[in-house]
């Protein structure tokens, strides 16, 4: 009986650990929530909603890593055509050095999530990296849309 109730609790923090960290959330408690979903996101959530066992929750995930690295790729090189030459440099500059992070931060990820017990850690861990990603696009899409509105030769 007693592993059956700490196998229980083991699971349901499971499931809100990874919920918290992959961003879902079932009642909005920020006022400032766009009420239109972003498009990624929304996609994302969906390949998360259909995920039944672990091992589509890992999928999910890894999916939605390659989601958001393409829509970090495309507005990396929008910005690089709305910057002008002298700052592209910087550009690059910030985004080597952001992959130099991605990847050490991915492979601590791993190291610190392969040696947890439970299977529930695996996605947890690929939405780890995940986050990562999306921070970085939605980094860049700030850039962007700042210069887009305030730069006034930007149009």
């Amino acid at each position: 009986m007693l592993h059956s109730r700490w196998r229980c609790k083991f699971l349901s923090f499971a499931c809100i650990t990874y919920f918290a960290v992959s961003g879902v959330t079932l009642v909005s408690a920020d006022p400032d929530t766009s009420p239109t979903p972003d498009p990624v996101e929304k996609k994302v959530d969906e390949l998360r909603e259909k995920a039944k066992s672990t091992g589509e929750m890992v999928q999910a995930e890894a999916r939605g890593i390659e989601l958001w690295d393409a829509e970090l790729n495309r507005v990396y090189r929008l910005l690089q055509t709305k910057l002008p030459e002298s700052d592209r440099r910087k550009l690059i500059n910030s985004q080597r050095a952001w992959l130099t992070f991605r990847d050490a931060n991915s492979e601590l990820i791993r190291a610190v999530y392969e040696g947890a017990e439970g299977t529930m850690y695996r996605p947890v861990a690929v939405n780890a990296e995940l986050q990562i990603v999306k921070e970085r696009a939605e980094n860049l899409r700030g850039y962007l849309a700042t210069i887009e509105e305030a730069w006034p030769d930007a149009h």
